[in-house]
């Protein structure tokens, strides 16, 4: 009997750095870019079982409409875009300066911010997203106030897809565009400010 117990103690401390090993590799701390993916999923998930009203305003399959303008007219292209689909008239004026003329809803810091935003129905379809762009050759001009700009880019959040990812409609250039907000961010597009007409929802 006391050889079997001593052959056990011994197999037991054999074994013991391995589970060790185990239960350390299963509680490691995910990367910031597993929580990342992880806190997005979280966050389509609170929207993806909203109620039948909610979901009519999501779900919105919005074709971005074709308009002939001048090459670098995102905030014209989004005024009358937001008219001909939401019938809104946000004031007039370049993108870094539509925050003076129009409602601002919610400054943005992440993501995040606007998938809180959307739970509870701050964030509508007919909105006006502000986006800051490294690349753009506006980033160093000065706004209404005489600030540096804080944003360059904006563009009309018309819903979500099936996946329930935020899709705006934009002009880039000469192009007119549909995209998700992972488009827009792989294209190195933050989101900076939440825009609505000044008599739009409150």
């Amino acid at each position: 009997m006391k050889k079997i117990i001593t052959y056990l103690l011994v197999l037991g401390s054999l074994m013991l750095p391995k589970i060790q090993t185990n239960i350390a590799g299963t509680s490691r701390e995910p990367s910031s870019n597993q929580l990342e993916k992880v806190i997005y999923k979280e966050n389509i998930i609170n929207i993806s079982k909203p109620d039948t009203l909610t979901l009519k305003e999501y779900l919105q399959h919005i074709r971005a409409p074709k308009y002939r303008l001048e090459k670098e007219s995102c905030a014209r292209y989004v005024r009358k875009a937001a008219e001909t689909i939401y019938r809104k008239k946000y004031s007039w004026g370049d993108a870094w300066n539509m925050m003076y003329r129009n409602k601002v809803v919610s400054e943005i810091k992440d993501s995040i911010d606007i998938f809180k935003l959307m739970n509870t129905k701050k964030m509508l379809p007919g909105m006006v997203m502000g986006f800051k762009n490294p690349h753009s050759g506006n980033k160093w001009k000065k706004d209404d106030s005489r600030k540096r700009v804080k944003y360059t880019h904006v563009a009309l959040y018309v819903g979500v897809n099936e996946n329930f990812e935020p899709e705006f409609i934009h002009q880039e250039g000469r192009a007119i565009k549909k995209s998700t907000l992972r488009d827009l961010q792989k294209s190195e597009y933050s989101p900076v400010i939440l825009l609505d007409e000044l008599n739009g929802s409150k």
